[in-house]
This record gives structure tokens, sequence and C-alpha cells, in this order.
């Protein structure tokens, strides 16, 4: 009822937000957080001669290091031979916002969004380059809102 606690809110990364005068919005708000939390939305890194499955939720990051790209999950880093662009419209349906030519973080674990950073949580100071800085504050702010 009150609009100023709504940028309140968005600090908190809500899943959605439901209308006390429209309780219609309930059931795709229950939508938006079963997709989110679905057991069905892993995802396949090949490490070595070995194929990890990890939650898509559990991606806090990707960085790019030479010849392979690092994913920085939940539960410990994973390496594999590839590169972000091949990577990126794999992870395109989740949300994952490119911040630099060498990142691509999950919204859900995104802290802050500075003028020349983005702080995923644990504190890791990423890169925000200057060319897609409008870009990444403008999709991180559509995605908190619409999910």
């Amino acid at each position: 009822g009150r609009d100023g606690l709504v940028f309140q809110a968005l600090r908190e990364q809500p899943f959605s937000f439901v209308r006390k005068s429209d309780i219609n919005d309930l059931l795709p708000c229950l939508k938006k957080i079963n997709s989110r939390l679905s057991v069905e939305n892993t995802y396949g890194i090949k490490s070595g001669r070995s194929v990890e499955k990890v939650m898509i939720r559990e991606i806090v990051y990707l960085e790019k290091s030479g010849n392979y790209v690092i994913f920085h999950t939940l539960s410990g880093d994973i390496r594999e031979r590839t590169t972000i662009d091949e990577k990126a419209p794999y992870l395109k349906p989740y949300a994952f916002i490119r911040t630099h030519i060498s990142y691509l973080v999950n919204p859900l674990y995104i802290r802050e969004v500075s003028s020349a950073n983005v702080i995923p949580t644990g504190g890791t100071v990423l890169p925000l380059t200057k060319k897609l800085s409008k870009t990444v504050r403008q999709k991180f702010f559509d995605w908190m809102v619409n999910g």
C-alpha cells in the first residue's frame, strides 16, 4: 500500500510481488517461483573427461581465464575448456547478464551494481565496462521487477 517501500523490497531481490488488491497475481507469482527452483533447471559442465551436472541457480558467475571458462558455483569452481560466447546462448533463458567481455553473472547473486563494478554474493568485485553499464543496470532492474 505504500509506494516508498517498493525500493526497500527490491534490495531483497524478491521472486515477484503480489498486490493485495488483485489476488489473481498469486498464481503467476507461484509459477515464477516454481520455475526458478525447479530441479529440471540444470546445466552440464564438461570438466576434463567428465560432465558435472550443476543447478543453474547454483552458478554465481562465469569467468574467462585463457582458453577456459571458470564456473563459480556455490559449491566450488569448475573449469571447462570453452568460451563465454559459446556458453551465453544456453544461459540467456536464465537471465545471466554480461558485465564484461570476460564475465557473465547470474542475477540471483548480484548484490550491488555500481558505475564500474558488479558485486555478487561473496564480495568478489567484477568489472563493469562503460559500454555495458546502462544495459546491465536495465537488465538487472527488469529482472528484479519481472523475474
